[in-house]
C-alpha cells in the first residue's frame, strides 16, 4: 500500500477530519418532504471512532451517505480536512476520494461479481492515475495480507467466498488509497456473529496500523463499546445524545438513549434472561426497540 503524501499531513489526536454542523437532509415521498437528518452537528477527530447508533429508520445511514454526497444536503455544512464539501463537484469529490472511502453494509450486493479480487482492488489506484501494473499487483498483495486474505484470492472472483472473507475484500478495497477517514455503514449486521467479531477485531487493529478514522454507522450498542471512543444517538433525525461511550453506554442521559442500551444484548444467559423480564411494563420506546437479534432493528 502507498505512502500517505507528505503534502497531505494526517489529522492528529485533537485535530477536526471531519466537521457537520446543522446538517439537514431531506426526501420527498409522494408530495411530501421527509426529514431524514434534522440539524445534526459533529466532529470527527483524526485517529478515532465516532459511531452514530439509533433504531431502524433514525437517519443513522442517511447521515453517512450525505458525507460522501450520495444524499441531497438541504441546509447545513460539511467539511472535510478543512474543506468543504457540502455540494462538492464532481471534480471535488474525486480530489478527496483517495482520503475519504466507503465500506457498505451488504458486502455481496457492494463487488461486482464479474470482476476478479485483483479488478475491484486496482480500481480505485487506476481513478488515482495509477498506471504501473506491478506497483498495482504489489500494492493488492500487501492489502490482501493486511485483512487476513492469501495473495492467491487476488484471481478469484466474489463468488468463491464467504460473506466475511467478502466484507475483508470490501475494506481491503476502501483502504487501497490510504484514506484518512472510512465511512463503515453497518459493516457487520449482513454477516454471523462469530465473524462480526473477526471483522471488528480487524476494523481496530487497522485503526492503529495505519492510523485510520472511522465514522462507524450501526445499531448494535455491545459492538459499538468495543470499537468507539466517541456515540452520537440518532432518533427521527436528530441527535438526541452524544459524549464518551462510558458516558453514553453506562450512563445514558436520554430516556431513547437508556431504551437502547437496554435493548442490547447481555452474554450471560441467566442475566440476560432477567434483564428481559425486568423490561416487562418498560416505556414504549424501549418495546418498540425489538426486531433483531440485538434488539435493535438495523437500518
Amino acid at each position: 500500500m502507498s505512502e500517505r503524501s507528505s503534502s497531505t499531513p494526517t489529522p492528529g489526536p485533537g485535530t477536526a477530519l471531519l466537521e457537520v454542523r446543522d446538517l439537514v437532509v431531506e426526501y420527498r415521498h409522494a408530495h411530501r418532504e421527509h426529514r431524514a437528518v434534522d440539524g445534526v452537528s459533529f466532529d470527527v477527530v483524526g485517529g478515532e471512532t465516532v459511531a452514530v447508533v439509533g433504531e431502524s429508520g433514525a437517519g443513522k445511514s442517511t447521515l453517512g451517505r450525505a458525507v460522501v454526497g450520495l444524499a441531497p444536503v438541504k441546509s447545513g455544512s460539511i467539511r472535510f480536512d478543512g474543506l468543504d464539501i457540502t455540494r462538492a463537484t464532481h471534480r471535488v469529490r474525486c480530489g478527496i476520494a483517495s482520503r475519504l472511502s466507503v465500506v457498505f453494509q451488504d458486502p455481496y450486493s457492494s463487488l461486482n461479481p464479474a470482476r476478479t479480487v485483483r479488478d475491484s482492488l486496482v480500481e480505485p489506484l487506476l481513478a488515482q492515475g495509477e498506471r504501473s501494473k506491478a506497483a498495482m499487483t504489489q500494492q493488492v498483495i500487501a492489502m490482501l495480507g493486511r485483512v487476513g486474505l492469501d495473495k492467491l484470492a487476488a484471481d478469484r472472483y466474489p463468488r468463491q467466498f464467504s460473506g466475511g472473507q467478502r466484507q475483508r475484500i470490501a475494506i481491503a478495497r476502501a483502504l487501497m488509497t490510504s484514506p484518512q477517514l472510512v465511512i463503515c455503514d453497518e459493516p457487520l449486521s449482513a454477516l454471523d456473529l462469530s465473524v462480526q467479531a473477526q471483522i471488528i477485531n480487524l476494523l481496530i487493529a487497522l485503526r492503529s496500523e495505519l492510523a485510520l478514522a472511522y465514522l462507524f454507522i450501526g445499531h448494535d450498542l455491545t459492538v459499538v463499546r468495543h470499537i468507539a471512543q466517541r456515540v452520537l444517538v440518532i432518533r427521527q433525525g436528530r441527535l438526541v445524545e452524544s459524549g464518551t461511550v462510558e458516558k453514553v453506554c453506562v450512563h445514558p442521559s436520554d430516556p431513547y438513549t437508556r431504551a437502547l442500551v437496554d435493548a442490547a444484548p447481555v452474554a450471560d444467559p441467566e442475566a440476560e434472561r432477567k434483564r428481559l423480564a425486568a423490561r416487562i411494563g418498560a416505556q414504549p420506546v424501549a418495546d418498540g426497540l425489538r426486531g433483531s437479534a440485538s434488539g435493535i432493528a438495523p437500518s
